[in-house]
């Protein structure tokens, strides 16, 4: 018999573990291949391979003919962490650099490896975890999230090291950091600590300042914002339709629009390169994911 909130549930029919349950659950040394990123020049993908208790970055050219490419080992002795709490690395715009986190005395800071190998760089020494790095478009800083006075909040450091500057203030929890085209602005979500769901996308200058709020605060909840190659259009994930679907907005909040109607919960997206397209994977009411992909002609750009 298992509790939950003190009552008790029905007896488990056997002892038998599920079928398909996952052996690295319960089983330890199990490799596993996650959290690949292509690098912005599109000749490599970086990826963590859990092996022996360790979660190490390797990187593995990609041949147009099909020839295979042995990985190259860019870490050692990374400390594991479970796939689905691992994040991706983060590229500089002229993939020459790697930034990711790694667990040191409890806490997640960066480092900073090159792609063709060499000694990694500490980037950060925080008391929380640093995560979600975003790297500026001309590659001279690093937008990411972490904690400050009891809440989640957006902070900037200078990619070569230095000081971290926070960006953000308040009991507001801010996460998924992202960077306009053109350097300016910073976008990110933000939602109050109470028991009402509630997320806006909100955009803040990397000089500081006070945020300007994108989206109508209409208690709906809207996040993971992702801007247009171009920087004129902001995507992002919204359920105010009742699903998790896609909506977009003009880079200034304007003309907020819902640009999925597929009657199910959208898991992820990512614009395509020509700023046209959006790619999505659909998931069917908190079953299973469907990875249904689709590609989708955006036409609100009037």
């Amino acid at each position: 018999m298992e509790e939950h909130n003190g009552m008790p549930s029905l007896p488990r029919p056997d002892a038998r573990p599920p079928e398909g349950l996952w052996p690295e659950l319960i089983i330890n040394g199990v490799e596993r291949i996650h959290n690949h990123v292509i690098s912005p020049d599109g000749r490599r993908v970086a990826f963590y391979r859990d092996h022996n208790g360790q979660s190490d970055r390797f990187t593995i050219e990609l041949d147009a003919s099909g020839a295979p490419n042995w990985p190259s080992r860019l870490t050692f002795e990374r400390a594991h962490v479970n796939w689905w709490e691992d994040e991706p690395p983060a590229w500089t715009p002229d993939s020459h650099f790697i930034i990711y986190g790694a667990y040191d005395d409890d806490v997640s800071n960066f480092y900073v490896v090159p792609a063709d190998g060499g000694q990694p760089r500490q980037l950060t020494e925080l008391r929380y975890d640093a995560s979600e790095p975003a790297v500026s478009p001309d590659g001279r800083l690093v937008a990411f999230s972490t904690y400050k006075d009891g809440a989640s909040q957006i902070a900037i450091v200078l990619f070569e090291g230095g000081w971290v500057t926070g960006l953000t203030y308040g009991a507001d929890e801010c996460g998924s950091p992202a960077w306009m085209p053109d350097g300016s602005r910073i976008i990110y979500q933000a939602s109050p600590q109470h028991q009402i769901k509630q997320t806006d996308v909100y955009a803040v200058s990397p000089q500081g300042g006070a945020p300007v709020r994108l989206t109508p605060g209409d208690g709906a909840q809207y996040w993971a914002p992702s801007t247009s190659p171009d920087g004129s259009l902001i995507a992002m994930l919204c359920n105010r339709s009742g699903y998790d679907e896609v909506w977009l907005m003009a880079a200034d909040g304007s003309r907020l629009t819902q640009l999925t109607h597929i009657g199910q919960d959208v898991e992820d997206f990512a614009w395509a390169a020509d700023g046209k397209r959006i790619v999505i994977v659909g998931g069917e009411q908190g079953n299973d994911p469907l990875c249904l992909l689709i590609l989708m002609t955006v036409e609100q750009r009037g």
